[in-house]
């Protein structure tokens, strides 16, 4: 009985230092994403994309709503990881001389859209920012193990 009564207690204190684990790290463990499940996996979203006529070629992002910001951001992130699984650049043996050149450039713009979004949203500088936070949690859980 004294075993089961110590086991259980070992339980409680994992499941109150995973609470404590969460509680501490909230801000980074409900972060959104855009490269979740709903992420697409082709160029669908940029099938009747006209590179000419783009309205972000032009758009006034220094006076930007960082609300919309954050949206378009969304949308072409999204976009540019579709491209990105279609050329198969995630691979080594990724050719860029025999890739899509339509899909290269626009890959290219949508990538240059985004950063002038950052200006506004602030994205690269958070996630290296939750990165920073996620490599101590990761060094703090590690070092916890270590000394067991």
């Amino acid at each position: 009985m004294a075993l089961l009564s110590a086991g259980h207690a070992v339980e409680l204190k994992r499941q109150y230092a995973d609470r404590e684990l969460v509680s501490t790290y909230i801000d980074i463990l409900a972060v959104e994403h855009t490269q979740g499940e709903d992420s697409p996996t082709n160029a669908n979203l940029v099938d009747d994309f006209r590179i000419g006529q783009s309205l972000l070629h032009t758009a006034p992002y220094h006076s930007m709503n960082k609300d919309w910001a954050l949206a378009a951001e969304e949308v072409l992130t999204a976009a540019r990881h579709g491209i990105s699984v279609c050329l198969g650049i995630q691979f080594e043996r990724f050719n860029h001389e025999t890739a899509n050149k339509r899909l290269l450039h626009i890959h290219g713009l949508l990538t240059q859209y985004l950063d002038q979004l950052d200006g506004v949203t602030g994205t690269k500088a958070a996630q290296a920012y939750r990165d920073q936070l996620a490599d101590r949690v990761i060094d703090e859980i590690l070092a916890e193990e270590a000394s067991r």
